[in-house]
């Protein structure tokens, strides 16, 4: 843990990816003794986002070479490569059981990964519409924007004053039942802003194993391949002689996240 002295009136504790490096700026004038007392309430803030990096932050390991297996909605498919074209070009083929991969003389690895993201997001995007009308009539709301995006440390996110939700294109790789709870954990944050009991409640009304899934993807955090997950997360505490009381780095508690 590092920390740095700064000309401030708040306690800013960052955990940075990929090792879950933690780095800490507390005030000048901020003692020891109370710097250290705030560091302790927020471990497990600490431990929480560090798990989630250990479970997002995968380093590349695919070669992307004809057979290879990779993963659409937590199921393997068969990679199949196919010589022709320039850059490179992929698609699902034989009712989701098949990844074409077409690839052109001299296609880096990077180009080939590229192409698979581009596949893996065409067909989120094929799948999102339909169930996304089905919870918005579950839930009572109303989504104006559904996009997906690779993310640094969330599965989510949900910006409720234009009703604009983001989900992590990782998801791809991950078991539908991941993929739906993220987006209904969302839609949910359209209803309720924080993550206390009545979000819970909401979630245990409409999708009653929701923790089951929760509890799956970070299991399948562990065994992904090649993710490309990278960022950092942010914590604003505010320092004891303000009355310490934690509050995450986000715009004006617009913009919740898994």
């Amino acid at each position: 843990m590092e920390v740095t002295r700064r000309q401030t009136k708040s306690i800013r504790i960052v955990v940075e990816p990929p090792e879950g490096r933690v780095r800490v700026s507390a005030p000048r004038q901020l003692g020891d003794l109370a710097l250290g007392v705030a560091i302790q309430r927020r471990l497990g803030w600490i431990r929480k986002h560090r798990t989630r990096m250990a479970a997002m932050d995968r380093s590349p390991c695919l070669g992307y070479v004809d057979g290879e297996r990779l993963r659409w909605l937590g199921l393997e498919v068969e990679l199949r490569v196919v010589p022709g074209g320039r850059g490179a070009k992929a698609r699902l083929l034989e009712d989701d059981r098949i990844i074409e991969l077409r690839v052109g003389k001299g296609c880096s690895l990077e180009g080939k990964a590229a192409a698979i993201g581009k596949c893996y997001r065409t067909a989120l995007k094929g799948l999102l519409p339909e169930l996304a009308e089905k919870w918005e009539a579950v839930l009572g709301v109303k989504v104006w924007e559904l996009r997906i995006k690779t993310m640094r440390t969330r599965w989510g996110s949900c910006n409720t004053k234009v009703r604009r939700i983001w989900l992590n294109l990782e998801l791809a790789r991950r078991p539908f039942a991941c993929l739906e709870y993220v987006l209904v954990h969302e839609m949910a944050h359209l209803i309720e802003r924080g993550h206390g009991p009545a979000f819970k409640a909401i979630l245990d009304r409409c999708l009653p194993e929701w923790r089951t899934a929760k509890k799956l993807l970070g299991a399948e955090g562990h065994r992904a391949q090649g993710s490309p997950l990278h960022g950092a997360a942010g914590d604003k505490v505010q320092s004891p002689l303000n009355s310490w009381n934690p509050v995450h780095l986000r715009k004006r508690g617009r913009s919740q996240g898994s």
